[in-house]
């Protein structure tokens, strides 16, 4: 009896000690089969988003908003030197080019673009049209003085070429025969190379020497989460941008939903050229785009998405993704400018804009809060 208990006991321990091996092989990377799979760095996965977003996004569409500015540089200066219907139409297009390449970069507005004050100087509407026909008469303006920013960038070069009259053939009087045809032509073309001015300093700003605020943008000193940090700026700018500029700016303050109930059409962006709709669905696109990692050559890498999926927030991802798709789907139904939707079918624009505040919190509160970011805008509109 004593030598079959001795052999059961060592019977227990042996299967005890390999019951034991097995469980530490379990922890063991190499051990086949075992692996539940590589830990994330998730300072190394915000590295690789800021680095995607600054390379891809950012750099080119700061590129592709310059060459379009350049191009309006060559067609204004063609149309007021020869006036007519074939450089009017030119210099049209020209800017409806540059304006949607600005719906790209728009949402960056800190760093270079916050010091030469980009945003103001490239696209405050309403425009004041009384202001610029004052400068023009005139003839004598500071176009970056803080009382000429209703007066400049693309929404004053849309009043200038498609809101003098819905006649193209007046439209070309107003720059050859008009008394004040010389000092307009004068100020259409300083309206261009002074936004021009303004985006080649930010893109020299950005990347121009080998000491670049990008640079300083992708270097992992900034891959942290705290306010100054690459991903912190990212997220507050994209949170700004989205709220007053996209939701407000572009819907909710033309359909009276951000104006005290009372709808403003004329307060719409492109409001004489009439592709208000156009703009917002480039920005929408530009803002899924930056979601999801797909930079301006349409290569997918690295994005906030991604970033979600690697803090387990692949729920999340997925909703912030469908939101923006719900988004995009009412959007592309506009057949019509905004300030014309506006005042025939409100309804429509009004659901749009419910659509978009659905991002908000997404953005705002579940995006940010899980990725431990600060926002810093806080405009108390309860979102």
């Amino acid at each position: 009896m004593r030598t079959q208990g001795l052999i059961f006991c060592l019977c227990v321990l042996i299967v005890t000690g390999v019951f034991s091996c097995g469980q530490s092989g379990d922890d063991d990377a190499s051990t086949p089969g075992s692996n539940p799979g590589p830990i994330v760095d998730l300072a190394t996965s915000r590295g690789e988003v800021v680095m995607n977003t600054a390379n891809q996004i950012i750099l080119p569409g700061y590129d592709a908003l310059k060459l379009g500015l350049e191009e309006m540089v060559t067609t204004f200066d063609a149309f007021t030197q020869t006036p007519d219907s074939e450089h009017l139409a030119a210099a049209r297009k020209a800017l409806k080019r540059t304006w949607l390449a600005w719906q790209e970069v728009a949402p960056f507005q800190f760093g270079p673009a916050e010091t030469v004050a980009l945003r103001q100087a490239a696209n405050i509407y309403p425009t004041d049209v009384d202001k610029v026909n004052n400068n023009i008469a005139k003839g004598d303006y500071i176009l970056g003085a803080i009382d000429n920013q209703a007066a400049v960038g693309l929404p004053a070069i849309d009043y200038l070429l498609n809101g003098l009259s819905e006649d193209p053939d007046q439209v070309i009087e107003y720059y050859s025969t008009d008394g004040f045809a010389a000092n307009r032509g004068r100020y259409l073309k300083d309206l261009v190379n002074h936004l021009l001015e303004k985006v080649t300093r930010t893109l020299h700003d950005w990347d121009g020497t080998s000491d670049t605020y990008l640079t300083t943008f992708t270097s992992e000193s900034a891959f942290g989460t705290d306010v100054g940090s690459s991903m912190g700026l990212i997220i507050n700018a994209i949170d700004l941008h989205f709220q007053r500029s996209v939701r407000d700016g572009k819907v909710g303050i033309p359909a009276g939903v951000r104006s005290a109930g009372v709808s403003r059409p004329r307060a719409t962006e492109a409001l004489y050229g009439n592709y208000s709709h156009e703009l917002l669905l480039a920005s929408l696109e530009a803002y899924k785009d930056l979601f999801m990692g797909i930079g301006l050559n349409e290569k997918d890498e690295k994005g906030l998405y991604d970033y979600l999926v690697d803090l387990e927030e692949a729920d999340l991802a997925n909703d912030i993704r469908d939101q923006f798709e719900a988004t995009l789907a009412l959007v592309k139904n506009l057949n019509a400018p905004i300030n014309e939707v506006v005042e025939t079918d409100l309804e429509v624009v009004t659901n749009i804009f419910l659509e978009m505040q659905k991002l908000v919190p997404l953005l705002k509160s579940d995006m940010a809060s899980v990725m431990g970011i600060i926002i810093t805008n806080q405009d108390n509109d309860g979102d």
